[in-house]
C-alpha cells in the first residue's frame, strides 16, 4: 500500500493509495466520522468527478474510492449517493440528459441496479431500501421515492410516498437517521417563485408530512447532507465546498472547514452503523381450554355460598393435557381465588379425582391426574357465567392463559343455627327469671302467711292468760 498516485484536478492535489482506484470501503472506515461524496467536476463538459471517502474527524480530508474515468455506467454527472453499511454497497446514480442509471460499488465491482427516465437525486439508504427525493422541477411534483433492494442489492419496485407539504420543494439532499427521521434541505417556492431555503424533516415511521425546522435566505443555497458513523449530521455547500455540522433540532450550522482544494460535491452519502431493530414481541400465547368439574365425584356439583367455607373444584387432566403445567396460585373459580394455607401456598392437590364420564356417568377415576383446589367461599366475589355455568380461569407456568367451563348448582342457604341458639338461650334465661320471680313471690307469700299465723297465735295466748 506504499505505492501512491498523484491525482490532480485543476488546483487540487490528492494523494491516494493506488489500490483505492476501485472501491475498498473497509480500508477507509475508521473511528473517525467518515462519509462519502460524489464530486462536482467543473472542468468536465460531459463526465463526472470522482467518488471520495471524506474524513471529518479534524480538518476535512478525502480519499479517492472510485475513479470516474473508468466508469462503465456511461458518461454523466454522479449524484444520488447512498451507502448501505451492512452490505458494504455504495449506491450512486449517473445522470445523463434527464435519465438515470442507478448502480452500486462493492469490493471493487460495479453492479447496475436499474435505469429510470426520472433523474435520481438526493439519495439515502434506510431499512434495506434506497430513497431519493423528486423535486418540484421533476414530473409528478415533490415526492420521496422508496426502492427496496433484495439480498443482492438490486430492486425495481419503486414506491412514491405522497408527503404532505406547505410549499413546493426543490431538494439539495436528504439524509435518514437510524430512528427513521428523514432530513432534507430544499429550495421552497410558492406560486410566485422561491421564498426561502428550508431545513425540513419527515418521520418515516409516523405521519408523512414535511416539517420545517429552519429557514434561510435563498442565496445561501441548499445543503448536501449525510450522517457520519458518530451519529452527527454533516453538510456541505456545493458552491463553496465548506463543511458543517448540523443541529438537527434547530438547523444551526457550525463550520468545520474545507477539504484540500475545496472540492465541491454534488451529493453526500451517510455512513452510520445503526443497531439492528429490536425483534418484534413474541405473539401472546394461545389460551388453553381445559375441562373442569365442580365438586368432583358428585353429580350435580352443588354447594352453598355463605362465606364460611370453601368450594372444591378440579381442572381435569387428560392424554392431551398435563395439569402439572398449571400455576395453582393463578386459578379462580367464578372470580373466587384459591384459598391459601398458613404458609401462603395454595390449597391444591394432585389426584385422580374424576374425568371418566363414559364408564362412570357421575364421574370417576380415569387414570389421569387432576388438580383439585379449594376456592374461597366469598359471595361478594362470586361471578359465574350464568345460573348453571361457572368458569375456572388462570394460567400455566409458562404464562399461557387457561380457562374451562363447568356446570354447578347452588344450594339454598341454611338457617343460622347460632342465632337460634342465642334466642333459645335468651328464652331459657327468661323462663328461669320468671320461675325465680315466682319462687321469690311464693317465698314472700309463705313468709307473710307464717308471720300472720304467728301474730294470731300470740294474740290467742294473751287472751287466755
Amino acid at each position: 500500500m506504499s505505492e501512491a498516485r498523484r491525482h490532480t484536478r485543476g488546483s487540487k492535489t490528492i494523494h491516494a493509495p493506488l489500490a483505492l482506484l476501485t472501491l475498498l470501503l473497509p480500508a477507509v472506515l475508521t473511528a473517525e466520522p467518515i462519509i462519502f461524496g460524489t464530486e462536482l467536476d467543473p472542468t468536465s463538459t460531459g463526465g463526472s468527478g470522482d467518488i471520495y471517502a471524506i474524513d471529518l474527524g479534524g480538518t476535512p480530508t478525502v480519499t479517492l474510492v472510485y475513479d470516474a474515468s473508468g466508469s462503465t455506467v456511461g458518461q454523466g454527472q454522479f449524484d444520488g449517493a447512498a451507502y448501505d453499511l451492512a452490505n458494504d454497497r455504495l449506491y450512486f446514480a449517473t445522470l445523463n440528459q434527464g435519465s438515470s442509471t442507478l448502480a452500486f460499488l462493492n469490493d471493487g465491482a460495479l453492479t447496475t441496479v436499474t435505469s429510470t427516465r426520472t433523474s435520481v437525486l438526493n439519495g439515502a439508504f434506510y431499512d434495506a431500501a434506497y430513497y431519493y427525493a423528486i423535486g418540484s422541477s421533476a414530473p409528478g411534483g415533490d415526492e420521496v421515492v422508496r426502492l427496496p433492494v433484495n439480498a443482492a442489492g438490486v430492486g425495481s419496485d419503486f414506491t412514491a410516498l405522497q408527503v404532505l407539504r406547505e410549499l413546493i420543494y426543490d431538494f439539495g439532499d436528504i439524509a435518514i437517521s437510524c430512528e427513521g427521521m428523514l432530513y432534507g434541505s430544499a429550495l421552497a417556492s410558492d406560486d410566485r417563485g422561491p421564498v426561502a431555503v428550508e431545513f425540513l424533516s419527515i418521520d418515516l415511521e409516523g405521519e408523512l408530512r414535511w416539517n420545517t425546522i429552519a429557514t434561510g435566505p435563498v442565496q445561501d443555497g441548499t445543503l448536501q447532507l449525510a450522517f457520519g458513523e458518530d451519529g452527527v449530521l454533516y453538510a456541505t455547500r456545493t458552491a463553496t465546498g465548506e463543511f458543517f455540522t448540523v443541529d438537527t433540532g434547530t438547523g444551526a450550522l457550525t463550520s468545520i472547514g474545507f477539504t484540500p482544494g475545496a472540492i465541491q460535491f454534488t451529493d453526500l452519502a451517510s455512513n452510520q452503523s445503526c443497531p439492528p431493530p429490536p425483534p418484534p414481541p413474541p405473539p401472546p400465547p394461545e389460551e388453553v381450554v381445559v375441562d373442569i368439574e365442580v365438586k368432583p365425584g358428585s353429580d350435580p356439583g352443588c354447594f352453598r355460598l355463605n362465606g364460611r367455607g370453601a368450594v372444591r373444584a378440579a381442572v381435569l387432566g387428560s392424554m392431551e393435557f398435563d395439569v402439572s403445567a398449571i400455576d395453582p396460585a393463578s386459578l379462580s373459580l367464578g372470580g373466587m381465588p384459591v384459598r391459601t394455607r398458613g404458609n401462603g401456598l395454595p390449597q391444591c392437590v394432585f389426584e385422580d379425582a374424576s374425568g371418566d364420564f363414559v364408564t362412570y356417568p357421575e364421574g370417576g377415576p380415569d387414570g389421569y391426574m387432576d388438580l383439585v383446589c379449594k376456592y374461597l367461599d366469598d359471595p361478594e366475589l362470586w361471578s359465574p357465567m350464568d345460573e348453571d355455568t361457572v368458569t375456572i380461569t388462570g394460567s400455566l407456568l409458562d404464562g399461557a392463559p387457561l380457562s374451562g367451563e363447568g356446570e354447578y348448582c347452588l344450594k339454598p342457604a341454611r338457617p343460622d343455627k347460632s342465632r337460634k341458639s342465642k334466642k333459645s338461650d335468651k328464652s331459657k334465661k327468661s323462663d328461669k327469671s320468671k320461675k325465680s320471680d315466682k319462687s321469690k313471690k311464693s317465698d314472700k307469700s309463705k313468709k307473710s302467711d307464717k308471720s300472720k299465723k304467728s301474730d294470731k297465735s300470740k294474740k290467742s295466748r294473751n287472751k287466755s292468760g
